[in-house]
C-alpha cells in the first residue's frame, strides 16, 4: 500500500459540458450525486461548477440593473429638457 500518493486525472471539461451538468441539477431537479455518477465526475466538481454558475449569473444582473437605471435617468432628463 502506497502512502502519500495523490493522483490527479487532469481531465478538462468544456464549458458546454459543465453547463449541461449543472442544468441537470438546477433545471431538471436531479441530485448532484446522481448526475455526477451518471457523468463519471466527482460531486465536488459538480458543486464547484454550480457555485461558479451562480456567481457568474449574478454579475450580469447587477450590471443590467445599473444600465437600466442609467437609461431611466437619461429618459427622465430628456423629458425635463423637452
Amino acid at each position: 500500500m502506497q502512502q502519500g500518493v495523490l493522483i490527479i486525472s487532469g481531465i478538462r471539461y468544456t464549458e458546454e459540458f459543465k453547463r449541461d451538468a449543472v442544468a441537470q441539477v438546477t433545471d431538471r431537479g436531479y441530485s448532484v450525486k446522481d448526475v455526477a455518477a451518471r457523468l463519471g465526475i466527482s460531486t465536488k466538481s459538480l458543486y464547484d461548477w454550480k457555485a461558479l454558475t451562480r456567481s457568474v449569473s449574478k454579475t450580469p444582473c447587477k450590471r443590467e440593473k445599473t444600465v437600466a437605471s442609467r437609461q431611466n435617468s437619461l429618459v427622465s432628463r430628456r423629458s425635463e429638457i423637452s
